[in-house]
């Protein structure tokens, strides 16, 4: 009789640890997904932001238009070669490159 409670018992706590294990796992993915995400859509607007002076020196006629037109989008094509940064207090630039450096694990 009381080897029966013990394995009750036992079956009970491995049934409540698996299901925190699985609430872990499940937390941890949300939270894994929901950071890539971010990581995604800043890394794309980073991208495009370096890629507007091609986009205007390339795609349009720029050279057609009058002197402070043209002033103005050289001044575009000046700026956005330096591109945008978005930046997290701790994690600092917001790419792709930062989100994946957080799964590299040092070898020992």
């Amino acid at each position: 009789m009381s080897a029966e409670i013990a394995v009750e018992c036992i079956m009970c706590l491995l049934e409540k640890s698996s299901v925190r294990l699985l609430l872990n796992i499940s937390l941890t993915a949300t939270f894994t997904l929901q950071s890539f995400v971010f990581y995604k859509f800043t890394n794309d607007l980073v991208t495009q932001s370096v890629a507007t002076a091609d986009v205007i020196y390339n795609e349009t006629n720029w050279i057609c238009y009058n002197k402070p037109v043209q002033k103005n989008l050289q001044l575009m094509m000046v700026r956005s070669r330096k591109g945008l940064s978005l930046n997290a207090a701790i994690v600092g630039d917001m790419t792709l490159q930062t989100f994946t450096k957080g799964f590299n694990f040092p070898n020992k």
